[in-house]
């Protein structure tokens, strides 16, 4: 590195502004590196005359702006949030998405409002995984508003297995026709917490199928969930379908909400299928009813 260069860099870290404007005129590289000194050390004058001598000339086209959006991920990972709002505002569209992933990835919501609009959409789903896994409720709201459904319902399934914000967050904003088959995976893949937030935007048939899901699988925490809030007839048709399969457990949970011809046709399939340990649980139930 040149006298000069090491100078200028110098200047550059202390924030002596008049001596970068007359030691640029005498270096042509190393405004890259200048950038994310000033950044790092917080002088937002300098960075704003380093923009305006890299937009003269000093960087040109595709190089300037991938620096400033290196600077921009630097300034909020430094928190430097003055100097992030300066190269937001010249940050080109979609350029900002390491620097809107580094402030979701330190909760930081100023920022990450500052660069959402200048993100990649796949950025933003990123970015909407990682906060609803983080249970970073106010950042999940923002990046929504710049989201479609896919990402939504795919968030959903990095969400907390428990009644969270977040995941009330992403049911309100996700479109009631989906709610169906965002209930139904919930429901295979034993996720209550979830399922326990829609119960309310469910129809029958959603219910049932769920129910059916379930018991076929041996979710007992899932069918624990459902007992409550399906038809008398699903609960028959459930525990039918426990019996034939052999869900000894998922037959013991169901057999109290049954009625005595529920019990029998239960019965009957059991034996069928050759379960006598079924058969047993469900003849001694059978005997107390009477």
């Amino acid at each position: 590195m040149g006298a000069i260069k090491r100078l200028f860099l110098a200047a550059v870290k202390k924030g002596s502004v008049e001596m970068v404007k007359l030691l640029a005129e005498q270096v042509a590289t190393g405004f890259d590196k200048a950038l994310e000194v000033a950044v790092s050390n917080g002088h937002l004058n300098v960075v704003e005359v380093l923009l305006e001598i890299c937009k003269a000339g000093k960087l040109k086209g595709t190089n300037l702006y991938y620096y400033i959006a290196r600077a921009a991920a630097k300034a909020v990972s430094a928190r430097k949030i003055e100097i992030a709002k300066l190269l937001a505002k010249n940050c080109r569209r979609y350029d900002g998405s390491k620097a809107m992933m580094e402030a979701v990835r330190l909760n930081d919501l100023e920022s990450v409002k500052l660069f959402v609009t200048k993100s990649k959409r796949s950025s933003i789903g990123c970015g909407i995984s990682y906060a609803t896994r983080n249970s970073q409720t106010a950042i999940v709201n923002v990046l929504l508003e710049h989201s479609d459904q896919k990402t939504i319902q795919q968030a959903l399934t990095f969400s907390s297995d428990k009644k969270t914000k977040v995941a009330k967050v992403l049911l309100e904003k996700s479109d009631p026709a989906a709610c169906a088959s965002i209930f139904t995976k919930a429901a295979a893949d034993g996720r209550t917490g979830l399922m326990e937030q829609m119960l309310d935007t469910v129809d029958s048939c959603t219910l049932t199928r769920a129910l059916a899901t379930a018991v076929a699988a041996g979710k007992i925490d899932v069918v624990t969930v459902l007992l409550d809030a399906c038809e008398k007839s699903s609960i028959s048709f459930a525990i039918e379908t426990a019996a034939f399969t052999g869900q000894v457990a998922v037959v013991e949970l169901l057999r109290s909400k049954c009625t005595p011809s529920s019990i029998r046709s239960a019965v009957t399939r059991a034996k069928a299928a050759g379960h006598d340990e079924v058969v047993q649980l469900l003849q001694a139930k059978r005997a107390r009813l009477g």
